[in-house]
C-alpha cells in the first residue's frame, strides 16, 4: 500500500507539472498577443487564444484559470477594464472544454460550429457588456472606430459598437478556432492524451473504464451536481450580500461626497453675494449693482461642479421661494428675480424650518424637474437673521447611472472569482471524491458470480484500483475491499444457504398460512381476526377508525349433524361460508367459532352495508324457499350488524357485543316466524 500511494503521488506531481507548464504557456500566448496589439494601438487580437488551447488540451480548469490570470494582468498592465471581461473568456473555456472532449476540434465543420458558439459569446455577452461598462455609451478597444461609424453614418452609438465589435471578431475568432484546429490536428495523439488525464488519487484507469466513470450518473441527483449547486448558492449568497451592502455604501459614499461638493460650492457663492442686498436683488434684478457680474461668477462657479444640475439662490416666505437669482440650465431657463415659485411637496416637511432660517437636512425628491438631491444652504446677515437660502441640485439619475456601472463592474468580478472557486472545488471534489466513489461503484456493478475464476478477477480489479485519498474515502475503499475479499470466500456457502433459505421460507409460509387459516372453510380463524381486531384498536386510539362488524350465526347447524351426519354438516358450514364470502367479497371474513362467522365491513363495503345485508338475507331466503336444494343446502343464518361510533365506542369489543346483540335479536325474530 506504501508503494501505491509513492507511485500515485509521483504521477499526480507530473500531472500537476504538465498543468501549470500549460496555464503558464496559455497565458504566455494571451499576453504576448495582447501585448502586441497594444503596442500597435490595435484591437486585442488571439487574446483568447491561449484560453481556448490550454480548455481544449487540459480541460475546463486549466482554460479557466489561464482565461483569469490573463485579464488580471491585462487589468494591471495594460487596461483596467479588462478585469471585468475575465467572466466572458472563463465561458469560453468550458465551452472549448466541452467541444474538444467532442472531439469537435478535429473536424472542420464542427470547429466552424465552435467559431460560431465564441463568436455569439463573445459579441452577444461581450458588447452589451462593454456598453454598460462605459455608462451606456460606446467604449472599448474599438471605441474609435465604433465613433467614426456612429458620426459618420447616423447609426446609434450602441449599433456602432456592436457592428465594429462583430467585425472585430469575424477576424479574430475564426483565426482562433483555425489556429486551435491545426494545433489539436497536428500534435500527436499521446501528446494530448497527457494533458487529459485527470490528477486522480488513484491508479491510472483504462480507457474504457475512463470513460465509463465520466459517464457515469445516479438515479437521482449527481454527487457533482451536488457540490456545483452547494457551492453556487453559496458564493450566489455571499456575492449578493456583497453586491447589495457594496452598492449601499457606494451610493451613500457617492451621496455624501455630492452633498460635500455642494457645501463647497454653497461657500464660494456666500462669499460672492452682498448678504444686505438680497431685496435689492429680488425688488431689481438685473438692475441691481454688480448683479450681473455676481450671476456671471455663479454660472462659473456652476462649471466647476460638473455633476451640479441646478444651481440657484431663493428667499423663503410663507407665500413661496422668492427668486433672488436661478442660473439655466441645459433643459430649463432660470426664473427671474422677484418670481415666486410654489413650495415642492416634498418641502411640505420642512417648512417651518425653512420660514424660521433654520438648516434643513439634503432632500431626495422626484416631482416637477425629475429625480433631485437638493442642499439648502443658509445665508445669515450679521444680526444672525436668515436672508436666503443657496441651493444646489444634483440629478438622481446620474447617481443611478454610475451605481449601474459599478454594479456591472462588481457582477463581472465576482463571476470571475465565483468560476474560480466553483471550478477548483468541482475538480477537488472530482479527484478526491467523485471518481473514486464511482470507480468502486462501476467495479461493483461488474461483479460476476458465475464462476470462481470471475469472483478472482472482481477482487483482483477492485485492489489494482489502488485509491490513495489519505481520508475517509480511502478508509471506505480499504473496506469495501475488505468486505469484498471476504465476501468472496463465502460465496459457496451463501449459495448453500439461499437454498435452504428458500425451502424454510416456504415452510414458514405454509406454517404461517396453516396459522391463519380455517381448516374447513379456507377463511381466517380466530387467531386472524384477533390479530385484525388490533390494528383496529390501534385506529380507534389514533382517531382514524370507520368499520363495520357484520355476526353471522348459522340456524339449525346441529338439527343438520343429527339428521345427516357430520360430513353434511360440514357442507352446510361451507355452503353458509362461500354464501358469505360472496357477498361481502371485498371484505375479510373470519370463522371465530364452530357455527359463527364475522365479516368486518371498511371502505366501500361499509357505506354499502344495508345493501349488502340485504343481498345476504334475500340469498338465505331464496335457497330456503327452494324445493330443489338438499337440506343441508338450505342455508339459514342470523345476522347482526353494528357500525363503530366515536364517542360511544372504546374499543373494538363494544362494536363486537352491538352486533352480537343484534344478530341474536335477528335469530329471536327468525325463531319466531318458523313453525317447525
Amino acid at each position: 500500500m506504501i508503494e501505491a500511494k509513492r507511485r500515485i503521488a509521483f504521477l499526480r506531481r507530473a500531472g500537476t507539472l504538465r498543468g501549470c507548464l500549460l496555464c503558464a504557456a496559455g497565458i504566455a500566448i494571451n499576453m504576448i498577443c495582447a501585448w502586441v496589439t497594444t503596442l500597435l494601438r490595435l484591437p486585442s487580437l488571439l487574446d483568447i487564444l491561449g484560453t481556448v488551447l490550454s480548455a481544449a488540451l487540459g480541460g475546463y480548469l486549466p482554460g479557466i484559470i489561464v482565461g483569469f490570470v490573463t485579464r488580471v494582468l491585462e487589468g494591471l498592465l495594460l487596461d483596467s477594464a479588462q478585469l471585468y471581461y475575465s467572466s466572458l473568456d472563463m465561458i469560453v473555456a468550458v465551452c472549448a472544454a466541452a467541444f474538444a472532449r467532442k472531439g469537435w476540434f478535429k473536424r472542420l465543420p464542427t470547429t466552424i460550429a465552435a467559431a460560431l458558439i465564441f463568436f455569439g459569446i463573445k459579441v452577444g455577452l461581450g458588447t452589451p457588456l462593454t456598453w454598460f461598462l462605459n455608462n451606456a455609451d460606446i467604449g472599448g478597444m474599438t471605441a474609435r472606430y465604433a465613433r467614426h461609424i456612429h458620426e459618420n453614418s447616423g447609426v446609434g452609438r450602441f449599433w456602432a459598437q456592436l457592428a465594429v465589435d462583430s467585425i472585430h471578431e469575424l477576424i479574430d475568432i475564426p483565426l482562433v478556432a483555425a489556429i486551435t484546429y491545426v494545433i489539436l490536428k497536428r500534435l500527436p495523439e499521446s501528446f494530448q492524451e497527457a494533458f487529459r488525464h485527470g490528477n486522480w488519487w488513484q491508479a491510472e484507469l483504462p480507457a474504457e473504464m475512463r470513460d465509463a466513470v465520466n459517464r457515469r450518473v445516479g438515479k437521482g441527483m449527481s454527487l457533482s451536481t451536488r457540490v456545483v449547486l452547494v457551492v453556487s448558492i453559496g458564493a450566489l449568497s455571499i456575492a449578493s450580500a456583497a453586491i447589495i451592502i457594496s452598492f449601499q455604501l457606494f451610493k451613500n459614499s457617492m451621496k455624501n461626497e455630492r452633498i460635500q461638493m455642494a457645501e463647497g460650492l454653497t461657500m464660494l457663492v456666500e462669499h460672492t453675494i452682498d448678504v444686505n442686498k438680497i431685496e435689492e436683488y429680488i425688488e431689481l434684478g438685473e438692475a441691481a449693482e454688480n448683479y450681473n457680474a455676481i450671476e456671471r461668477q455663479l454660472v462659473d462657479y456652476k462649471l466647476m461642479y460638473s455633476d451640479v444640475e441646478y444651481l440657484y439662490i431663493y428667499q423663503i416666505k410663507e407665500d413661496g421661494c422668492h427668486v433672488v437669482f436661478d442660473l439655466d440650465s441645459p433643459d430649463v431657463k432660470g426664473s427671474e428675480p422677484g418670481e415666486v415659485i410654489e413650495f415642492d411637496e416634498a418641502f411640505y416637511p420642512y417648512l417651518d424650518d425653512l420660514l424660521a432660517g433654520r438648516r434643513i437636512n439634503p432632500i431626495v425628491s422626484d416631482e416637477k424637474y425629475g429625480a433631485l438631491l437638493t442642499v439648502y444652504h443658509p445665508v445669515y446677515d450679521k444680526n444672525h437673521v436668515c436672508q436666503c437660502y443657496i441651493g444646489v441640485d444634483f440629478s438622481m439619475d446620474i447617481l443611478s447611472t454610475y451605481g449601474t456601472v459599478f454594479i456591472v463592474k462588481l457582477i463581472t468580478m465576482l463571476i470571475g472569482f465565483f468560476v474560480m472557486v466553483l471550478a477548483f472545488g468541482l475538480r477537488i471534489a472530482m479527484d478526491n471524491v467523485i471518481i473514486p466513489i464511482n470507480t468502486m461503484a462501476y467495479c461493483a456493478d461488474a461483479f460476476a458470480y458465475n464462476s470462481e475464476e470471475a469472483r478472482a478477477a472482481n477482487v483482483e480489479q477492485l485492489r489494482r484500483l489502488d485509491i490513495c485519498t489519505g481520508d475517509e474515502v480511502e478508509n471506505l475503499y480499504r473496506a469495501f475491499l475488505k468486505t469484498t475479499e471476504d465476501s468472496m470466500n463465502y460465496v459457496e456457502n451463501l449459495l448453500h444457504a439461499k437454498v435452504e433459505v428458500e425451502v424454510m421460507k416456504e415452510q414458514v409460509s405454509a406454517m404461517d398460512e396453516l396459522a391463519y387459516k380455517d381448516a374447513l372453510t379456507g377463511v381466517r380463524n380466530k387467531t386472524a381476526y384477533d390479530q385484525y381486531i388490533m390494528r383496529l384498536e390501534g385506529e380507534i386510539f389514533r382517531g382514524e377508525a370507520a368499520f363495520g362488524i357484520v355476526m353471522i350465526d348459522l340456524n339449525y347447524l346441529k338439527r343438520i349433524n343429527d339428521t345427516y351426519g357430520h360430513e353434511q354438516g360440514n357442507t352446510y358450514l361451507k355452503q353458509c361460508c362461500e354464501l358469505v364470502c360472496a357477498v361481502f367479497d371485498h371484505s375479510p371474513v373470519f370463522r371465530v367459532g364452530g357455527d359463527e362467522f364475522i365479516a368486518v365491513l371498511e371502505k366501500n363495503d361499509l357505506k354499502e352495508r344495508d345493501t349488502l345485508i340485504a343481498q345476504l338475507k334475500a340469498e338465505m331466503k331464496k335457497r330456503a324457499d327452494s324445493k330443489l336444494l338438499e337440506p343441508w343446502e338450505q342455508v339459514s343464518a342470523a345476522v347482526g350488524l353494528a357500525v363503530y361510533e366515536p364517542g360511544k365506542d372504546r374499543s373494538a369489543d363494544d362494536v363486537f357485543k352491538r352486533a352480537d346483540k343484534a344478530m341474536y335479536a335477528d335469530k329471536l325474530a327468525m325463531k319466531a316466524v318458523r313453525t317447525d
